[in-house]
């Protein structure tokens, strides 16, 4: 009878009849005789979670056969876990929640409401970190920081925004944001860029996750990471939401701070609620194969509770080791004194478990009459028993990739549905959804009248993962039928999002509460918003266009104004491009180097074309001889700065640009005094010039100054452009002292003819 009794104890504490965890429930009898006598069961814990489920469901249907043949007890199961299978998964609710806020707060955004779309953003941030066990997916999260981070950027909070960004670039990656409906402004692109790299230096920290029952998944800032125990490496310094979560417990979720090169451990309680914190820590300390008198006192008071006319019940834990069952079991009255019984071995088939039980099962019916027990000190409670350390799967946390966040990424052609600006996010779309884009689109005022409809979740059904092990095999006795595999508990089934045409209809309904609700601020009609909207999208898409740099290479003609002569030359330049604030504007600056001959002329020429007070006396006594001094220059050279402004037209095929330029002209000049010989109409004859003296070379140099018009015509499939301009040009020459004293002076006009291209 004392055998029987034992193995009745065993059987509710060993196995489970559900999906739920093995340890957390037993097998109770099938058969209940009133003639017996009650005895009160507290569920075996197992150890260092040492013990296989599939092995305990095969020893619990042996011991049931034993019990059958004929026991002297009622068992009475105390099943603590009819409290935790009433919790409900409350992720869908909370994602759809979310989803519609961030939706709100993204068109909020997009009409200038940034104080309502950042706070709004910033409360789902809120219930977020509340709720981090429920917090599945990285994409809301990531884009309510997004929301934040460029709502705080508008209000001219940079160190906010600063810090929003920072942790976006160490929680998030790109294809977090891939949904968001948002066009990043130029200036908050250059921001996360410059905290991608911060955080990259920055990431030391470290966090270990384990769990109380094993197959629990892990959730960092909504990332899953797999089953715990897991470590994380390689994280940022900051805050971070960890979840951790299994199908039929309850989820916990906790907000972490780390600090740079830190190493955080958490043990995550997802049995947490199980008869409260006091039972907790029972059932944590048997889990960790210890007892004390705490355990003894909790095990006493269920059994007043919940034991009925029982008057001893029965505690213990449960491992496996070198292929055997280690089993230690304490008896417990409703004063909370206990007496420690004998520590067992079994071998899988039980064949010598009778000689095993004879003492345990003497033990029991004098203690059921008379306890002798007392108050537990505090001891291990399966001694000699080799500690099973889990070694945590190691994982490197993954950050946003820095150097997909350039102009490549800014790009992206926006889809425009009305006042709503999605970035495509698949390149090639199906012929659905071609026929979808070319209907025309249906005006705000006809969305904000649309409900969406509400749409029933799919139910998704998991299939059970094989077991990783077989079980070994177990004699059974003829009246037990063959024992089946116990199924192991389902993974996480991650729930449906919302399809695109489903999130489309969310989106238009916030789209018209964001619409009425700015209209009702501002004052304006709902097409004046629309129109103000499509506006600021084009000026954020033209805003999020990088500076470019074109080389420009050409010939120019010039011709010489005043009595300046002609010339020309080749000119080069290299142009640095930005977009201005206005749409189709640019604004550029750079340097062109001008190497040719552009002949100057001497101030006062009169004076020096036909010398009036001649040098030679044989000039003064000859009426046909006379003299003169001009210049002869070789070589011009220009160097100048110029700004330009120009304006695309024809989609930037066409380009128009004003431009003005100011640096240091030079001329490679010589002073030639000359006599020559007229006619009788006093005019010069030709060939009769005689050098009779010439000055040393010298340069003539002065400010250069540059005044163009021109315009460009970019190549079809090319990035070179075609490029003319008419332009102005002169140099402010100053003195020079040679045989003579004089002035100069240069200017002319001429057109310049070339090609551009971008580099």
């Amino acid at each position: 009878m004392k055998r029987l009794l034992f193995i009745t104890f065993l059987i509710v504490t060993a196995g489970a009849t559900s999906d739920d965890d093995i340890f957390l429930q037993g097998i109770a009898p099938d058969v209940e005789d009133a003639d017996k006598i009650p005895l009160f069961v507290v569920p075996l814990q197992p150890v260092w979670n040492s013990a296989d489920a599939a092995l305990l469901v095969q020893v619990g249907k042996n011991l049931v056969t034993l019990i059958e043949e004929g026991g002297p007890f009622k068992v009475q199961f105390h099943d603590e876990t009819k409290e935790m299978r009433k919790a409900r998964d409350h992720e869908a609710r909370l994602h759809k929640k979310w989803l519609k806020e961030v939706l709100y707060t993204e068109a909020l955004l997009r009409h200038r409401r940034y104080g309502h779309a950042t706070s709004g953003a910033a409360r789902v941030l809120r219930l977020q970190s509340q709720n981090a066990g429920y917090l599945r997916n990285p994409g809301l999260f990531c884009r309510s920081l997004l929301i934040v981070a460029q709502g705080r950027l508008h209000m001219g909070q940079l160190a906010k925004a600063k810090a929003t960004l920072k942790r976006l670039a160490g929680s998030c990656e790109r294809s977090d944001l891939k949904k968001a409906r948002l066009v990043p402004t130029k200036r908050l692109t250059k921001l996360l860029k410059q905290a991608l790299e911060a955080v990259a230096q920055e990431a030391s920290a470290e966090i270990t996750v384990t769990a109380d029952v094993p197959g629990t998944k892990v959730f960092l800032n909504g990332r899953a990471l797999g089953n715990a125990p897991v470590t994380i490496a390689s994280l940022p310094p900051g805050d971070h939401l960890l979840g951790v979560f299994r199908k039929g417990f309850r989820p916990w979720g906790k907000k972490l701070r780390l600090d740079s090169g830190g190493a955080v451990s958490v043990e995550a309680t997802v049995t947490r609620g199980l008869g409260g914190e006091a039972q907790q820590r029972m059932l944590a300390t048997l889990r960790a194969n210890r007892v004390d008198a705490n355990v003894a006192m909790v095990a006493g008071r269920l059994l007043k509770r919940y034991g009925g006319n029982a008057k001893i019940g029965l505690f213990g834990g449960v491992a496996e080791q070198n292929g055997e069952l280690w089993i230690t079991l304490y008896a417990v009255d409703r004063q909370g004194r206990a007496k420690r019984l004998k520590q067992m071995k079994f071998d899988p088939d039980f064949l010598t478990a009778h000689l095993t039980l004879v003492s345990v099962m003497e033990a029991l019916p004098k203690l059921s009459e008379s306890f002798d027990g007392g108050l537990l000190a505090p001891a291990t409670l399966l001694e000699k028993l080799h500690a099973v350390a889990r070694q945590p799967n190691k994982l490197a946390w993954r950050l946003m990739d820095a150097k997909r966040d350039g102009a490549k990424a800014e790009r992206r052609s926006p889809i425009r549905r009305g006042p709503v600006a999605r970035t495509a996010s698949k390149p090639q779309p199906t012929k659905a959804s071609s026929k979808a884009s070319s209907a025309p689109q249906r005006a705000p005022a006809i969305v904000a009248q649309k409900r969406a409809k509400p749409v029933t979740p799919r139910p998704e059904v998991a299939s059970p993962k094989p077991l990783e092990e077989t079980p070994r095999a177990v004699r059974l006795t003829p009246k037990v039928p063959p024992a089946e595999p116990a199924p192991e508990m389902p993974a996480h089934v991650d729930l449906a999002e919302p399809s695109a045409a489903e999130e489309d209809e969310i989106a238009a309904e916030m789209e018209a509460l964001a619409l009425q609700e700015a209209s009702e601020a501002s004052g304006l009609t709902v097409a004046q918003l629309v129109r103000r909207a499509e506006t600021e999208l084009q000026q954020r898409v033209w805003g999020a266009m990088q500076p470019d740099r074109a080389l420009e290479a050409g010939v120019v003609g010039a011709m010489g104004l005043g009595r300046a002569a002609s010339g020309g030359g080749i000119q080069v330049g290299a142009i640095l491009r930005a977009p201005m604030p206005m749409v189709g504007w640019w604004a550029g600056y750079g340097a062109e180097l001008f190497v040719g001959n552009l002949a100057p002329v001497m101030s006062g020429s009169d004076d020096w074309d036909r010398l009036r007070l001649p040098f030679q006396q044989e000039t003064k006594d000859q009426e046909r001889l006379f003299e003169n001094v001009r210049a002869n220059t070789s070589v011009s050279l220009a160097l100048r700065g110029v700004g330009r402004i120009g304006r695309d037209f024809a989609s930037g095929s066409t380009h128009i640009f004003g431009q003005v330029g100011l640096g240091l002209g030079a001329h490679r000049s010589q002073l030639l005094h000359e006599q020559y010989t007229v006619n009788d109409d006093a005019k010069k004859l030709e060939d009769s010039s005689i050098t009779l003296r010439a000055s040393d070379l010298f340069w003539w140099a002065g400010l250069d100054f540059n005044i163009a018009l021109g315009a460009a015509y970019l190549l079809p499939q090319s990035a070179w452009r075609l490029t003319a301009r008419l332009q102005l040009q002169g140099t402010a020459i100053g003195s020079v002292v040679s045989f003579v004293r004089t002035d100069g002076e240069q200017l002319t006009g001429g057109i310049f003819t070339g090609v551009s291209g971008r580099f």
